[in-house]
């Protein structure tokens, strides 16, 4: 296991190179071979699945760029200019459903047991698919046979796929070999397709839908139908959508798309990886805080957790060392870290479990999975356990036990059964022990991330984009995250487990700006929000999603603070004077929201002139008064004009 650690660490830094992440599995793998020998149109998706584990396999750090995506092929030894297309297909189709940034140890081998496949012939044509599948069953991908070759006919990738082939977007399959498709957004399209009878494409059986559009005459939204034929786009009535939704995507029912698939389709699902090729590697990532672990009825990762005695979080320990002994019987060791205390890790049911002991009640662990245990109490007692499991539970298992050692009333057992100090020599002659080695846990441990890369992994977090508006209907919203809090500062937090001073603290913000659909876009945001708030671990990188527990929210969020300050003043946004060319605006002060140390808004009373009396391109911006609003009472407090202009 040592070997494998540092094979992990190697690898790890020379594909970082290449913004991914391999976890040791290199393209060498041995390659699965498929021979369904029930049906004659079996075929060897073999070097499909090799290349849909090793996508599983570096799926988390990859960007889905072209360059990026064939670089990481290569560091795979993928080189042929096929398997290399096959690859980022796939990678395409895993990321598009992948939601490893709304997981804290999504990078961890467990999550790969949630990848698998099925196969089977689809549309009875005699030549069996492969359908990538999520456990869930959704689907990733169908490949089918044809001029001898598997072929990907529709993939999930949203993006990529719109226009060289069919996206499988939100899709389940119909035991006639139908294949259904619906958007996952606010406007819906629908998609029915079958596998074509060149079984090289799909085919559209029917393309229909509904979608939003504003009509300024009426200043409303309207709600448009239509369906395509020939690619041709064909406004319909309510009635005729309604009457085409029935006969094709309502026939899911009261089905979901998972149960749709497992009762329908009947796929007979096949897991891409087995858990016990993995378990080696699940250890390794564990110790590389990758993995999370249950530590005290808690999923935390390895160095957030506390020893037991001292309750001193072990990113703080010096001289933490592990090492490994197989304590279940199954030839592979469990990891053994020693942080003054001792702590026992295992793996059980896709759940890494941690153990925790004082040094008391454990030391000298032996390679037999044996270990010594002391206290004093009335009697001074020491002696010797071994560990067993019983499902996710630690059991333990008397050796032998000595009471009152060198008084005359000195007692001594085996197993519980009391033997004279004779007897209990020659057990100890018969069983030899060996204390297990122990090795240092890597720098990487006590590693604190910087504010900069802490944002880049909160807006990964939150999939923003920082500087590209989204919106319609009349306004641009820019959504970016803001810190309140670094370690060391005296963040709020009421919750006990975040007490730990290691954390960043993030806020979701979403500004939104008027626009004229001209290019014209206002000076400042009319409407701010808080949507989310998030922790990032400083020592782990773990994102946690912060939530305030009642009494601790803000009671005044940044709009409403705007809507405090219009009342004070008597001034609305954007109010322009008339016949003075200029215009008012209330703005808050993104670098003053409120947090533990600093609780009130700034709002700023700003006059803008524009002989044009253009409100959105102002010549001159004069600031004219300033207030603090309390984000929790609402009361407002005048303070001195900062800045004249």
């Amino acid at each position: 296991m040592k070997k494998i650690l540092a094979f992990l660490l190697c690898l790890f830094t020379i594909i970082s190179l290449f913004s991914c992440d391999n976890r040791g599995i290199s393209s060498d793998i041995e390659e699965t071979t498929v021979n369904d020998t029930s049906s004659e149109g079996s075929r060897d998706y073999g070097d499909i699945l090799r290349l849909y584990r090793l996508a599983v396999n570096s799926c988390a750090n990859v960007e889905l760029t072209v360059d990026a995506l064939s670089i990481t092929a290569e560091a795979l030894g993928i080189t042929d200019p096929q398997e290399k297309e096959t690859f980022a297909d796939i990678m395409m189709c895993i990321r598009y459903n992948y939601d490893g940034e709304k997981k804290a140890d999504s990078t961890s081998p467990i999550y790969w047991l949630t990848f698998g496949y099925a196969i089977k012939d689809i549309n009875g044509d005699g030549v069996d698919e492969l359908v990538l599948l999520k456990e869930d069953y959704t689907v990733l991908a169908i490949f089918t046979y044809a001029d001898g070759k598997p072929i990907m006919v529709g993939g999930y990738d949203y993006y990529k796929f719109t226009t060289t082939r069919p996206y499988l977007t939100n899709c389940w399959i119909y035991g006639n070999g139908t294949i259904y498709t619906s958007d996952l957004s606010g406007f819906d399209r629908f998609r029915v397709y079958r596998i074509a009878e060149d079984g090289k494409s799909l085919e559209t059986v029917a393309d229909y839908g509904w979608s939003l559009y504003m009509d300024y005459t009426i200043n409303s939204s309207i709600t448009k139908y239509y369906k395509r034929i020939d690619g041709q786009e064909i406004e319909i009535s309510e009635d005729e959508y309604q009457a085409i939704h029935e006969q094709y995507e309502k026939r899911l029912g009261s089905y979901s798309v998972t149960e749709a698939n497992k009762e329908y389709a009947a796929f007979d699902y096949v897991s891409l990886f087995s858990e016990a090729e993995l378990i080696e590697e699940i250890y390794a990532s564990a110790l590389n805080n990758e993995t999370m672990v249950c530590y005290n009825n808690e999923h935390r990762f390895l160095k957030t957790c506390h020893t037991p005695y001292d309750n001193v979080r072990l990113s703080d320990v010096a001289n933490i060392k592990y090492g490994f002994v197989d304590l279940d019987g199954d030839g592979i060791g469990e990891p053994v870290i020693a942080c003054g205390d001792t702590i026992i890790l295992r793996y059980y049911d896709r759940t890494v479990y941690a153990y925790a002991f004082t040094f008391r009640e454990m030391h000298h662990v032996t390679t037999n999975g044996t270990y010594s245990w002391n206290h004093n109490g009335s009697r001074f007692e020491y002696g010797s356990e071994k560990i067993y499991f019983e499902g996710a539970d630690l059991r333990t298992k008397e050796l032998y036990r000595i009471v009152d050692d060198g008084e005359p009333n000195a007692e001594y057992y085996i197993e519980g059964k009391q033997v004279s100090q004779e007897e209990l020599q020659k057990y100890f002659e018969d069983n030899p022990e060996t204390h297990i080695e122990y090795s240092p846990v890597d720098e990487s441990w006590y590693y604190r991330l910087s504010l900069e890369e802490a944002y880049e992994r909160a807006v990964k977090y939150w999939r923003l984009r920082p500087g590209e508006p989204d919106g319609a209907c009349g306004t641009l919203y820019y959504s970016d995250a803001f810190v309140m809090a670094t370690p060391g500062e005296d963040d709020a937090y009421e919750d006990d487990k975040y007490e730990d001073d290691v954390y960043y603290h993030f806020l979701c913000i979403t500004k939104g700006y008027s626009h004229d659909g001209n290019g014209g876009v206002s000076t400042y945001a009319h409407d701010i929000s808080i949507s989310e708030e998030l922790l990032i671990d400083a020592t782990t990188g773990e994102c946690i999603e912060y939530k305030r527990a009642d009494g601790y929210e803000y009671a005044i969020y940044p709009q409403k603070a705007i809507d405090i300050a219009e009342e004070y003043w008597g001034v609305k946004q954007f109010q322009e004077e008339t016949g003075k060319g200029t215009s008012s605006y209330l703005e808050i002060d993104i670098s003053k929201f409120p947090h533990c140390t600093n609780k009130y808004y700034r709002v700023v009373l700003m006059r803008e002139y524009n002989a044009e009396g253009d409100i959105l391109n102002g010549d001159e911006v004069e600031i004219l008064k300033e207030i603090l609003v309390d984000a929790v009472t609402g009361e407002c407090i005048e303070i001195g004009v900062e800045d004249n202009g």
